[in-house]
């Protein structure tokens, strides 16, 4: 298996959902990683990996949209990126992608604890 051994994910430029994408594999690793993100509302097609229950499938992943991953409803969420987006007012679009930031640095760290890795304190 290509995945075996992962001790860290690196994604540099991850546009929009590959930034989750990253951070879903990195947890279903249980892999260190370093994401830049970039362009919030790229890439809305792409699935995020995260660890599946047990017994609910062979991989022990599970495939959710971005919105499922982050617990957050999609217009909501549609609206954040859009105005992480926003030209012209670097205030408002600032704080819109430290939210996202926020969403996600949470979702990493609820789904930790689910992945086949222990933590290390």
């Amino acid at each position: 298996d290509v995945t075996d051994g992962v001790d860290v994910v690196v994604a540099l430029h991850a546009c929009g959902t590959l930034t989750d994408v990253a951070l879903g594999h990195a947890v279903c690793q249980g892999a260190a990683f370093v994401i830049c993100p970039c362009c919030f509302r790229s890439n809305p097609h792409l699935r995020v990996s995260i660890p599946a229950a047990v017994n609910k499938n062979d991989s022990g992943v599970e495939l959710v949209t971005a919105e499922e991953w982050l617990k957050v409803e999609p217009n909501n969420y549609g609206q954040l990126k859009q105005l992480a987006e926003l030209q012209g007012d670097i205030n408002t679009a600032s704080k819109a992608m430290h939210a996202i930031c926020g969403l996600r640095a949470m979702a990493v760290d609820r789904l930790w604890h689910n992945s086949r890795w222990p933590v290390v304190e």
